[in-house]
């Protein structure tokens, strides 16, 4: 391991031409890179390693465009409904399959709180299928679908889930 004792690093052909980066460390642990001629600090980390991005960095890494914030998705999945198996997903951890049309989704990581937002997806050749019952908690999701003409218990294919917070 090679160790760099200096308060700012600047990588490129010139430190004042924007295209260049500047990496500086601060007294306080934390550190910031930004761009070498300073019209624009990317990203800071704190000592424990958080990172936090400019709100312009953030707008570019999601294609953002207008002036509304933007919220990341915290977890979403695609299962297989007969036997609740993951096809992809990212911060869940498991799907069981209670019974016909009655899944509960484990988060790897937990959510903050429980006024979280989610979005539904049926996929398959089952009639139109709705949420009908869920309940929302901070490490599990549990939700049933049903027909929506009916509300009888109804399984499509497959689902998609989606949390926003």
């Amino acid at each position: 391991m090679s160790t760099i004792d200096t308060t700012n690093i600047i990588v490129g052909n010139s430190p004042t031409q924007s295209q260049n980066l500047k990496i500086t460390g601060n007294n306080d642990g934390t550190f910031t890179i930004g761009r070498a001629d300073g019209s624009q600090t990317i990203m800071t980390v704190d000592g424990s390693g958080q990172v936090a991005l400019s709100a312009n960095t953030t707008d570019k890494l999601v294609a953002a465009s207008g002036s509304a914030p933007v919220y990341g998705c915290r977890a979403w999945v695609n299962f297989t409904a007969s036997t609740g198996a993951i096809l992809a997903s990212g911060n869940v951890y498991s799907v069981v399959r209670n019974g016909t049309g009655d899944w509960t989704i484990t988060f790897s990581t937990p959510l903050s709180d429980v006024n979280y937002a989610f979005s539904y997806g049926a996929i398959g050749a089952v009639a139109v299928t709705a949420v009908y019952n869920a309940s929302l908690n901070t490490n599990t999701f549990r939700f049933e679908t049903r027909r929506t003409d009916t509300l009888a218990e109804a399984e499509p294919g497959g689902c998609t889930v989606s949390f926003f917070r």
